[in-house]
C-alpha cells in the first residue's frame, strides 16, 4: 500500500542581531530581534492555507521563540528536537566571514571550496548535517502521513535540503535565497521527497531523497 504523502514546511526562524551583523551563529544561542518578531507576524500571514497538525522546532531560542509564538496562533504546542539545529559552525561561531578568515587563513579556502566534505573547524560540514537532519525529517513525515506539519528550523538546513533536491553545488548554496523567515513546503512519502514551494526552484529540482550520501 502506497504512503500517503505527509507535507512538511521548512520555516527558516527570523532574524536576530547576529544575522543582521552577519555573523555566523551555528549552536549559539542567540535571541530573535525586533525585525525578527515583526518576520514572525509576516511568517503566519504567508503560510499555505493548510490544517496544520503539529509544529516542530528546534531548541536553539531564535526558533523556540517562534515556533512558540506561531503555536499560541494555531494553537499548536510545539515539539522540540535538538536534531533539527543549525549547522554546528564550531571555532568560527560568532565570527564574520571576514574574520573567519583572518583566524583560519589555512581551512577557510578549503572548507569555501568545498563546504559539502570540509567542516568548520569544530564543526560541521554540509554532508555531517544532512546526515543528522534527514533522518529526523523522515521520522516527522512518517509520523504525519496525509497531513501538513510546521517545523521551524535554521537557514543551513534549509540550504542543504535544498540543495540536494535542486542537484545543487553547495558552493552555489546562496543563490537559492533563503533570508531569515524564508519558507519551503516539502512533500514526503516514504523516503521519496518532493518541493512544492517555492515553485520558482520546484521546476528545477531533479533529486527526490535526502540522501545524505547522494552528492560526492
Amino acid at each position: 500500500m502506497a504512503t500517503t504523502p505527509a507535507r512538511l514546511l521548512l520555516l527558516r526562524h527570523p532574524e536576530t542581531d547576529w544575522n543582521r551583523e552577519g555573523r555566523w551563529q551555528g549552536h549559539s544561542d542567540p535571541p530573535v530581534n525586533a525585525r525578527g518578531r515583526a518576520q514572525m507576524a509576516e511568517a503566519l500571514a504567508s503560510l499555505p492555507p493548510e490544517r496544520w497538525a503539529a509544529i516542530y522546532t528546534s531548541d536553539l531560542l531564535r526558533a523556540r521563540e517562534t515556533a512558540d509564538w506561531l503555536g499560541a496562533r494555531l494553537d499548536l504546542r510545539p515539539r522540540v528536537s535538538p536534531t533539527l539545529r543549525e549547522r554546528r559552525m564550531g571555532d568560527w561561531e560568532g565570527l564574520t566571514p571576514e574574520e573567519a578568515r583572518a583566524a583560519s587563513p589555512d581551512a577557510y579556502p578549503r572548507v569555501e571550496a568545498d563546504p559539502w566534505r570540509e567542516p568548520p573547524p569544530g564543526g560541521e560540514s554540509f554532508a555531517e548535517l544532512l546526515a543528522r537532519v534527514a533522518p529526523e525529517l523522515e521520522r516527522i513525515a512518517s509520523r504525519h502521513a496525509g497531513e501538513a506539519v510546521l517545523v521551524v528550523t535554521h537557514g543551513g538546513i534549509l540550504k542543504a535540503v535544498l540543495c540536494v533536491l535542486l542537484d545543487l553545488d553547495f558552493t552555489r548554496r546562496e543563490e537559492l535565497g533563503m533570508a531569515n523567515g524564508a519558507q519551503a513546503l516539502l512533500e514526503s512519502g516514504g523516503r521519496r521527497w518532493t518541493l512544492l514551494k517555492p515553485l520558482s526552484l520546484a521546476a528545477r529540482q531533479k533529486r527526490h531523497d535526502l540522501d545524505a550520501q547522494a552528492l560526492r
